[in-house]
């Protein structure tokens, strides 16, 4: 699934964030009109999920902040809509079962199967 995230620069000095996801677009939200931050965003129809979330160790305060932003607002969309997008998320909603749990499982299991067995 490819996931997008772009701006749209406003005549009012304002930049407004959306996300792409399943052929859907998201609202994120609007912030001040930074240059650097709107040269990212709106090329080339925007950036790939994975290069946002790379921004995180960008140098700019700008870039961070933004950013930052848009990881929360990810986040708020996903609770809104029921969807799933982060990696986080996904984790936390489709947990393995724990090595201990499986290794009681198979104990338990053994002590069945050598019940039936002297039987």
């Amino acid at each position: 699934m490819k996931i997008t995230v772009f701006c749209d620069a406003s005549r009012f000095g304002k930049l407004t964030f959306f996300m792409n996801a399943n052929n859907q677009k998201y609202f994120l939200f609007t912030q001040k009109y930074c240059a650097l931050v709107d040269k990212l965003f709106s090329k080339n129809g925007g950036m790939l999920l994975d290069d946002v979330l790379a921004l995180s160790k960008s140098k700019n305060v700008a870039v961070q902040k933004a950013y930052e932003r848009i990881y929360r607002a990810i986040v708020e969309v996903e609770k809104e809509s029921n969807i799933i997008i982060l990696l986080k998320t996904s984790k936390k909603f489709f947990k393995k079962p724990s090595v201990q749990y499986a290794r009681m499982e198979e104990r338990l299991r053994g002590m069945y199967d050598e019940e039936d067995e002297i039987a």
